[in-house]
């Protein structure tokens, strides 16, 4: 089972606006907003996944070079799963042009200040991605324990 992912947040250039994809899989993200990403093959880097999955789902193709990696969420207990998050900040203030996309998830582009839709770990990602700060944050990892089986909620 693949259990390694990509998601990309897609900026316009005053970083106001982001380009979402309005889920209909798995289940438990129906009518849900997200960011644009999907499953790392096999033997393909992160940041080469982000370019083929964003093509696919937006047809527009921001090279791998143009993605920013931003951060990695991961969980190594029996539940292994790790998801790379990356964000892409346009030249352009109108990112209309990547709605609808050409999947049956359809994408749309969203003010930063009208995110009630989306899933609840959706505006602390943004807000992740948005944080311009020049420090070097590479080296760093999130380790999620969200939604662990048997953990109180």
């Amino acid at each position: 089972m693949n259990t390694r992912y990509v998601v990309g947040f897609v900026f316009n250039k005053s970083m106001t606006r982001v380009a979402l994809i309005r889920k209909n899989r798995p289940s438990w993200q129906a009518g849900k907003l997200n960011g644009i990403g999907g499953h790392i093959e096999e033997r393909e880097t992160a940041v080469k996944a982000m370019e083929r999955e964003f093509y696919e789902e937006t047809g527009v193709m921001i090279n791998e070079l143009k993605w920013e990696k931003v951060g990695v969420m991961y969980r190594d207990d029996e539940d292994y799963f790790q998801c790379h998050f990356f964000r892409y900040i346009s030249v352009n203030e109108d990112i209309d042009f990547l709605a609808p996309g050409i999947t049956d998830e359809k994408v749309e582009v969203h003010c930063l200040n009208d995110l009630s839709e989306s899933l609840s770990n959706v505006p602390w990602l943004i807000g992740m991605c948005l944080d311009l700060n020049p420090g070097d944050f590479s080296s760093y990892s999130i380790k999620a324990t969200i939604g662990k089986k048997g953990a109180s909620k």
